[in-house]
C-alpha cells in the first residue's frame, strides 16, 4: 500500500514547471516577462543547462529518470495562477530542469529547475511573489487538488488506491535552510493520505534561490518523513553555487 501512495505523491514533485494556466483567484498579478526581441536568450538558455545538477552530484545508487507529463487540469492551473503567471517561476525561455532524481529505494525525489531572466530586477520580483500575501494559502489549496485528483484519476492503473482513499488538510510552512545565494524562498508542503487504516505524510519541499539574474527552483519529495537537513542543505549550495554571478 504505501508504495501506491508514494507513486501518487512523487507526481506532483513538478508542480512548480505546470505551463498552463487556468483562473487567477485570490491570485498575485505578477506580469510574465516576454520572449519578444529579449537579446541573449539562447546564451542564457545555454548558462541555464550548465548550471544544473547532475547524478553525480548525488550518492551512489541513486537513478535519474526524465519526468513524466503533468497532470493536466484545474489543480494544476491554479498553482501558477496563485501567482500570476504561467508557471511558478516564469523567465520569458531561458530555463532548463532536470529529470527525477531518486534514491535507490524509490522514495526520495528530488528535482530541479534553473532559469535566467533578462534583469536582476526581474528575477528579484520572481522571489518575491512568492511571499506576497495570499500566496501560501493559494498554493496549499492547488496542492490539496492536485493530490486529490491524482488520487480520482491516477496517471497510470498500477498508481490506483484503494476506494476511500483520501487527502487530509494540508499544511504550509516555512522551511529552515542555510542561506545561500542573494535571495532565498523555501517552503515545505505536508499531505497526510489516508488509505483504509493507513495514513501517512507526505512532504514536499520546495526551495527558491536567486543568485544575480539567475533563479533556481529545488523540489525534494518523500513520504513518512522529511528529506534529511544535512543533504538538503548539501544540494542547495550546490545548485546555487552554480548560478551565475552576473
Amino acid at each position: 500500500m504505501p508504495r501506491k501512495v508514494i507513486a501518487v505523491g512523487a507526481a506532483i514533485l513538478m508542480l512548480s514547471s505546470c505551463s498552463s494556466v487556468g483562473g487567477n483567484d485570490g491570485a498575485v498579478d505578477v506580469a510574465s516577462p516576454t520572449t519578444a526581441a529579449r537579446l541573449g536568450l539562447e546564451e542564457d538558455k545555454a548558462v541555464a543547462q550548465a548550471a544544473l545538477l547532475t547524478l553525480a552530484d548525488f550518492p551512489a545508487g541513486w537513478s535519474e529518470v526524465p519526468t513524466g507529463d503533468e497532470t493536466d487540469g484545474d489543480a494544476a492551473n491554479k498553482l501558477a495562477a496563485c501567482v500570476g503567471r504561467e508557471s511558478i517561476i516564469d523567465v520569458g525561455g531561458a530555463k532548463a530542469s532536470t529529470g527525477d532524481f531518486t534514491d535507490p529505494e524509490g522514495n526520495v525525489t528530488i528535482s530541479q529547475q534553473v532559469g535566467i531572466a533578462e534583469t536582476v530586477d526581474e528575477a528579484a520580483a520572481q522571489l518575491a511573489g512568492l511571499e506576497e500575501p495570499g500566496v501560501t494559502a493559494c498554493i496549499q489549496e492547488a496542492t490539496r487538488e492536485l493530490f486529490a485528483d491524482l488520487i480520482e484519476n491516477p496517471p497510470t492503473p498500477a498508481d490506483s488506491l484503494p476506494e476511500g482513499a483520501a487527502i487530509g488538510e494540508v499544511t504550509f510552512g516555512r522551511l529552515n535552510v542555510s542561506p545561500v545565494g542573494e535571495q532565498l524562498v523555501a517552503y515545505r508542503l505536508t499531505v497526510p493520505i489516508s488509505v483504509e487504516a493507513f495514513t501517512i505524510d507526505f512532504y514536499l519541499d520546495l526551495v527558491f534561490v536567486r543568485q544575480a539574474r539567475s533563479v533556481a527552483n529545488l523540489q525534494f519529495g518523500s513520504p513518512l518523513e522529511p528529506y534529511a537537513t544535512e543533504e538538503l542543505d548539501r544540494i542547495v549550495a550546490l545548485a546555487a553555487s552554480r548560478l551565475p554571478v552576473q
